[in-house]
């Protein structure tokens, strides 16, 4: 009203503010931490072996960062050939060299072979380091409760072998997602920490795209869920999927 703007220069302004107002939220909500902040901490794989590869190709096509940590020599040359992020450390000592690696990770896998070797680096990571998930392959099924009384996941192939077998016959199209490597899609545990999802049944919260609730761990208990089931605090709901859904549902159920 002034004249002091013409009115080239008036549209200009109200471009730059339309187009601040549309693109600053979006901006704001990638590069703030927070929601996300939690599910970038690293996961790392003890052993650059053949398992340790495949864990680590997998766990990379979903979208999770991975280190993969070993001893100096052919493995661990090998994994950085494969455009593999690593870090060199002598796992047999106190485990020091690799302390900031294992202070900031959320996970670790241990996929040695040697059962003393797996389970020092379990006790490392579980009693000095405090990672709350740490999952190993054992070798010898005599050994699985040593490492459950550490708290450790621990597999071993001969039994698992048998159950998935079951598993598959039961249910064949389990096979897509657990052994034929289909990249787009997933199963993934996310922990219930969002109170506006707490205390509501499932049928009232909209799940992202194709994403299903498999299960609930609650505490001790193992539940299949419904649509009638509510959901309480820091309960572990087992979702499928595809991937881009399911990191969507892990930023959902995360804290606020």
């Amino acid at each position: 009203r002034l004249g002091v703007i013409d009115e080239a220069m008036g549209a200009a302004i109200v471009l730059v503010a339309i187009v601040t107002v549309t693109v600053a939220p979006l901006i704001f909500v990638r590069l703030a931490p927070g929601r996300g902040a939690a599910r970038a901490r690293t996961i790392v794989i003890a052993g650059a072996g053949e398992l340790g590869l495949r864990v680590a190709k997998k766990l990379l096509a979903h979208h999770e960062p991975v280190v993969i940590i070993d001893f100096e020599g052919d493995p661990i040359t090998r994994a950085r050939e494969h455009g593999f992020e690593t870090f060199q450390a002598n796992l047999n000592r106190s485990g020091d060299d690799a302390a900031s690696l294992l202070q900031s990770a959320r996970a670790l896998v241990s996929t040695f072979d040697d059962v003393e070797l797996s389970y020092r680096v379990c006790e490392l990571a579980k009693r000095r380091h405090d990672i709350e998930q740490v999952v190993a392959h054992v070798a010898d099924p005599k050994e699985l409760p040593r490492f459950e009384y550490l708290g450790v996941t621990a597999t071993n192939s001969m039994i698992d072998r048998t159950a998935l077998l079951v598993l598959l016959v039961r249910s064949p199209t389990l096979d897509a997602l657990l052994s034929r490597g289909d990249e787009d899609k997933g199963i993934c545990e996310v922990v219930v920490r969002n109170p506006d999802h707490v205390g509501k049944r499932l049928r009232q919260i909209a799940l992202p795209g194709d994403v299903l609730a498999l299960a609930v761990r609650r505490d001790e208990d193992f539940l299949v869920p419904h649509g009638d089931t509510r959901l309480n605090l820091n309960d572990r709901l087992t979702l499928a999927g595809s991937v881009d859904d399911i990191r969507q549902a892990e930023e959902m159920f995360a804290t606020r």
